[in-house]
């Protein structure tokens, strides 16, 4: 099971880069905005909904271990780990789970270059 699940990381996921304070590693995982049922700013409506675009979600691979106040850097965005957790198929962690919150290159970085 752990085993088909690495190969979907590695064959679908996106090639990110998790900080750890001064270490970094590079692993394969899924990041996508946390869809919203209720509107509120600032928010962009797409086909699954509207998507909150300061929470992200994240999946990785259980290569590449993230926690709280780690960093994800992925297509030239970085997030910072509010939440993250294991996911284990008994006492094996298969994968891990973050909410992450949207931190750069901000709007108004965005205006200035």
């Amino acid at each position: 099971m752990k085993s088909m699940i690495d190969q979907a990381f590695r064959r679908y996921g996106m090639t990110v880069t998790v900080e750890h304070g001064a270490e970094t590693g590079e692993t394969h995982g899924f990041v996508q905005p946390v869809t919203a049922v209720s509107g509120g700013e600032p928010f962009s409506v797409g086909p699954l909904g509207a998507a909150d675009r300061r929470c992200w979600r994240y999946l990785g691979s259980a290569e590449g271990s993230v926690a709280q106040g780690d960093h994800i850097l992925c297509e030239g965005k970085r997030y910072r780990v509010r939440r993250a957790e294991s996911v284990k198929l008994g006492a094996l962690v298969t994968h891990y789970w973050a909410c992450l919150l949207y931190t750069s290159p901000s709007p108004r970085d965005m205006r200035r270059s």
